[in-house]
């Protein structure tokens, strides 16, 4: 690569982790007693009543009318229990590698920010874009305060980050596995689809985009840096 890349923008889901934080969350939730599916529907239908009726504004009623601090408090039980131990070997070796190597990472992905936060800390990264919780008197609505970052709005999220830095998108590399990460991969110097699902699996051969599974990570970005 001509340019090697001095920014990398890191989907979580599929991606850095596997499953879905927000499922693994959710089901620790109901596991450990802390909520419900019950409870999950009735702060649902309350949410589908707010206006304007966006569906970004019902994305996160298993945390609605919570505190802050019991959420956060709630993410570390999680992480301890399940969450760090999602990461994807391969993915985590290479962020750390591209990191020793002073690449910027940027963790962009639809999780909820409280989620991304956590997954930020783990790997000692400061930058993250993703669902914006919105927060009234110190408790969670369980409602998003924009769209989140998925699909075309993941690149316009990508889009607005880059040019409050000058970064330069042929200098960056972009990796996701879910056919809504299309946008930001197709604006990348670098797209790497990781561990694809099929409808990407089959726009990336198109393209000519390098296909990964998650071992195979780490050699594929080393070709490149």
């Amino acid at each position: 690569m001509r340019n090697p890349p001095k920014l990398a923008l890191w989907d979580i889901d599929g991606t850095l982790a596997t499953p879905s934080l927000e499922r693994q969350f959710v089901d620790f939730l109901m596991r450990t007693g802390r909520s419900s599916p019950a409870r999950i529907v009735a702060s649902a239908l309350l949410l589908a009543c707010r206006w304007p009726p966006t569906m970004y504004r019902m994305k996160l009623p298993y945390v609605r009318s919570e505190p802050t601090e019991r959420v956060i408090e709630w993410v570390e039980h999680w992480w301890s229990d399940r969450g760090e131990r999602s990461l994807l070997p391969g993915a985590s070796r290479t962020l750390h590698m591209m990191r020793e190597r002073g690449v910027e990472i940027v963790l962009l992905s639809g999780t909820a920010d409280f989620l991304a936060a956590r997954v930020a800390r783990h790997f000692g990264v400061s930058q993250f874009i993703a669902g914006r919780a919105e927060i009234l008197a110190g408790r969670y609505t369980g409602a998003l305060v924009a769209p989140h970052p998925h699909g075309r709005y993941k690149l316009d999220y990508a889009e607005a980050w880059m040019g409050d830095r000058q970064s330069l998108w042929h200098q960056t590399c972009a990796l996701g596995d879910h056919e809504g990460d299309v946008p930001l991969l197709a604006r990348a110097g670098l797209p790497v689809a990781v561990n694809p699902r099929p409808r990407l699996q089959l726009e990336a051969a198109r393209r000519g985009w390098p296909v990964v599974t998650d071992d195979m990570l780490p050699a594929a970005l080393l070709e490149n840096m």
